[in-house]
C-alpha cells in the first residue's frame, strides 16, 4: 500500500512539475484520499503533500478556488476526526497529525482564511488535550507548547486579540522557545498589540537564555571526550570522512527522516548553518535510515532534503557510527568537534535554536584541552 501511494504521489509531482492545470491535481488528490485514507499514517502523509501542492499552485487557482476550498475542508474534517493519541498508539501520531494540520492551514490561508483559522485552532485543541492526558510522555511537553503558538495564529486570523495573547502567554509558560520566529510571525504581526507581545516574548527569552547559559556551561565543563570517526557516502555517492572538516568547528547531527524530534530540529540546524558557517562552523547531517538498500535510503533522504531546503551536507550513516557514542540512547544526537578534530561536547534529544546557539558560543568562548577516552 505504501509503494502504491508513493507511485501515485509521483504522478502528482510529475503533473505539478510539468505545470499542468490544477484541476488534474485536484482530481489526483481526490483519488489519493479515496484509495488510501483507510490508513492513518498515509492519511497524514497525503495531507502534508496536499499542503505542498497547494503552496505551489495557489497563485494560479483562479476560478477553481472554490473547488479547492472544498478539498481543503474535507481534509481538515478527516484530520479533526483522527485519533491524536489514545495511549496505545505510537506517540508519533499526534506529531504527524499536527504537522499535516499545519501544512494544510498554512496553504489554506490565501484560499480561505476561515479554514486556516479552523486548522490552527484545532492544533491548539490537540495540545490542550494531550497536556491534560496523564499518560502522555512528559518529555514531549515542551514540544507541544509550539502548538499553542498555532492556536494564537488561529485567534489572530479571527481578529481575537486577547485570545491570541492568552494562547501566547500559555505557550511560553509551557516552554515555547521559538522567540525570534514568534516576533517575526506574519500572522501575529497583524495584531494591534505588538508592543505587549514583544515585551512578553523578550522577557521570556531573557529568562530562558540565562538558564541555558548556566546549564550548558556546567555540562560542557563536566564533559568527557571520546574518539569519533565516520566514513559515509554523500547523497551524490562521494565518500566523506571527518578529516574533510579538519580546521573547522563541526556539528554532526545524527538523525533520521523517520524521527519526529529529528525533523523538528532540522530548521534550527538550517538556521545555525546560515548564521555560523561564515564564522567557521560546519553542520553535517548523518542520516540513520532503515531501508533495505542504500539506494532506497538515499532517495528518502534526498526527497526530505529537497522538501526542507536543507543547505548543509547530508550523509548516509549506520548504527555502527552511533556505537561510538557513550550511552547513546536516542536520536537526534549532536556531536560537537573542535578544529583539532576532538569531540568537545555531545548532546542527545531535540534542541531548539537558542540551545544550539548557546552551545556554539560557549564552546568558542571557552575552548579547553580535552583528552579522548580510550
Amino acid at each position: 500500500r505504501k509503494q502504491q501511494y508513493q507511485k501515485f504521489w509521483g504522478e502528482v509531482r510529475q503533473q505539478w512539475n510539468e505545470d499542468r492545470d490544477v484541476d488534474s491535481l485536484a482530481q489526483l488528490y481526490v483519488e489519493l484520499r479515496r484509495d488510501f485514507s483507510d490508513q492513518a499514517t498515509l492519511e497524514l502523509e497525503i495531507a502534508e503533500h496536499l499542503g505542498t501542492v497547494l503552496r505551489q499552485v495557489s497563485v494560479r487557482l483562479g476560478e477553481r478556488r472554490s473547488s479547492w476550498t472544498i478539498i481543503v475542508e474535507r481534509s481538515l474534517d478527516a484530520l479533526s476526526n483522527n485519533v491524536s493519541w489514545n495511549g496505545g498508539q505510537s506517540v508519533d501520531l499526534p506529531f504527524r497529525t499536527v504537522s499535516a494540520l499545519r501544512a494544510i492551514s498554512a496553504a489554506a490561508k490565501p484560499i480561505n482564511v476561515t479554514l486556516a483559522e479552523r486548522g490552527y485552532l484545532h492544533i491548539g485543541a490537540i495540545a490542550r488535550r494531550l497536556r491534560q492526558n496523564p499518560g502522555f510522555p512528559a518529555q514531549n511537553g515542551p514540544a507541544i507548547a509550539a502548538w499553542l503558538w498555532d492556536e494564537a495564529r488561529g485567534h489572530a486570523l479571527a481578529n481575537q486579540k486577547q485570545s491570541a495573547m492568552d494562547s501566547m502567554r500559555l505557550a511560553l509558560q509551557w516552554g515555547l522557545v521559538d522567540f525570534e520566529e514568534v516576533l517575526e510571525d506574519e500572522i501575529l504581526l497583524q495584531l494591534p498589540n505588538q508592543v505587549e507581545i514583544a515585551a512578553v516574548v523578550k522577557s521570556a527569552q531573557r529568562d530562558y537564555e540565562s538558564r541555558m547559559r548556566r546549564g550548558i556551561g556546567d555540562a560542557i565543563q563536566r564533559f568527557q571526550s571520546f574518539p569519533f570517526q565516520f566514513s559515509c557516502n554523500s547523497l551524490t555517492s562521494a565518500r566523506v570522512t571527518e578529516s574533510h572538516f579538519q580546521g573547522k568547528w563541526v556539528v554532526v547531527d545524527l538523525w533520521g527522516t523517520w524521527c519526529i524530534p529529528c525533523r523538528a530540529e532540522v530548521p534550527h540546524l538550517t538556521r545555525l548553518h546560515r548564521e555560523y558557517n561564515a564564522k567557521g562552523w560546519e553542520v553535517v547531517g548523518i542520516a540513520i535510515e532503515h531501508g533495505e538498500t542504500e539506494a532506497e535510503n538515499r532517495k528518502v533522504v534526498q526527497e526530505f532534503v529537497e522538501q526542507q531546503g536543507i543547505p548543509y551536507r547530508c550523509l548516509l550513516g549506520n548504527e555502527k557510527i552511533l556505537s561510538q557514542i557513550p550511552q547513546q540512547k536516542s536520536l537526534p544526537t549532536l556531536v560537537f568537534i573542535n578544529p583539532q578534530g576532538r569531540v568537545v561536547f555531545a548532546a542527545q534529544g531535540y534542541h531548539d535554536y537558542t540551545q544550539l546557539r548557546v552551545i556554539l558560543e560557549t564552546l568558542q568562548r571557552a575552548p579547553r584541552s580535552v583528552t579522548p577516552r580510550g
